[in-house]
């Protein structure tokens, strides 16, 4: 009963958002690599809150595996799962696209600050494939 009593406190206490957080395991390099469609390195430049909680992003593009992207890109970070990202931050980003050229990314899909990237920045220019940057004039 004491528990039933302290869990509703609780609940009444915390926002509904912070009790759904995400909970899981990083994936391994190939696993992240495998469910992703266009892998990079990139600086945040701007971000934007979604009314759903997540984040849109636009990033510039250093480098990139599995596929091509222009220089500058926008992705998604969907909400409750959103991966956190802050102007100026450097980061390696495994997106999915979704509707034909949506970039989106989220927690749980290897995702990591550049500086915390060597053995997965070594495994990408070891077994990934290279893909290429073009600018905005190339389009």
């Amino acid at each position: 009963m004491r528990r039933r009593a302290w869990l509703a406190g609780l609940a009444a206490a915390v926002p509904i958002q912070a009790l759904a957080t995400c909970h899981c395991i990083e994936p391994a390099i190939r696993q992240a690599y495998d469910h992703s469609g266009v892998i990079a390195m990139v600086q945040i430049q701007v971000i934007e809150p979604l009314p759903d909680g997540g984040v849109r992003a636009e990033a510039e593009v250093f480098r990139a595996w599995k596929g091509n992207l222009q220089k500058m890109v926008t992705f998604v970070a969907r909400s409750g799962c959103d991966y956190p990202v802050a102007p100026g931050e450097e980061h390696l980003l495994y997106f999915t696209i979704e509707d034909g050229d949506r970039l989106e990314t989220a927690r749980c899909r290897g995702n990591r600050p550049v500086a915390e990237s060597a053995v997965s920045l070594h495994w990408l220019n070891r077994f990934g494939q290279v893909g290429a940057i073009a600018e905005e004039s190339d389009r």
